[in-house]
């Protein structure tokens, strides 16, 4: 469904991606957000990510979509934009939703239904609903082999899961985990794809790089 948009999504210069594969499109995007935000620029930020999101809106391009709903998110609520952060989240939980029950009829095994439980768990995480996001990121977990890239970012996400839980212990050992599955697969990447996956803010929790 991207690859028919790619040329679109170039030459808008709001996503600078090649032709590659596209489960990884959305990477270049946060990429772009997030170069923005780490250097403290959000509301520069928020110009890439409100076009994009209404470029993903278009298209339908209903993963980026819901990727797009946490950047805001995040962005939102570092400029206290509380009411709009808070709109923000409840779109995206009810676009998750809609995306469970979309994949699932492709089957529950597939790595649509996969990403599917990450984005679920991603939006329940920034909601602070720990136990849901625990079950949606285990469930994810099951069923991403073959996909290393959402491995190191679920492998991530537990860092932030355990952290805010306080269990430490656990933190230190999804840490370790998650860098050495980020070392295998900046292995298989090209060095922009590294340079963008590593722009992450998920993957910076566990692989910090200068802005």
């Amino acid at each position: 469904m991207i690859h028919g948009h790619l040329g679109t999504l170039e030459s808008s210069g709001l996503v600078r991606v090649a032709q590659i594969d596209p489960e990884l499109e959305y990477l270049f995007r946060h990429a772009l957000v997030q170069d923005a935000a780490y250097d403290s620029l959000l509301r520069q930020a928020l110009m890439y990510g409100e076009p994009s999101l209404a470029m993903a809106r278009q298209f339908n391009l209903r993963e980026p979509l819901a990727y797009t709903f946490n950047d805001l998110y995040y962005l939102y609520h570092e400029l206290e934009s509380e009411a709009k952060a808070e709109q923000t989240l409840e779109e995206v939980l009810s676009l998750v939703d809609e995306l469970m029950a979309e994949k699932r009829i492709l089957g529950e095994r597939t790595p649509a239904f996969a990403l599917a439980l990450h984005l679920k768990a991603e939006a329940l995480l920034a909601q602070g609903a720990l136990a849901a996001a625990r079950e949606s990121m285990e469930a994810s977990l099951a069923r991403a082999a073959g996909m290393p890239w959402l491995m190191a970012m679920l492998l991530s996400s537990f860092v932030q899961l355990e952290t805010v839980a306080g269990n430490e212990a656990k933190a230190i050992s999804y840490r370790n985990e998650a860098r050495t599955q980020v070392e295998r697969l900046l292995a298989q990447l090209s060095p922009e794809l590294g340079s963008a996956f590593l722009r992450l803010p998920t993957i910076q929790t566990v692989w910090p790089v200068p802005s």
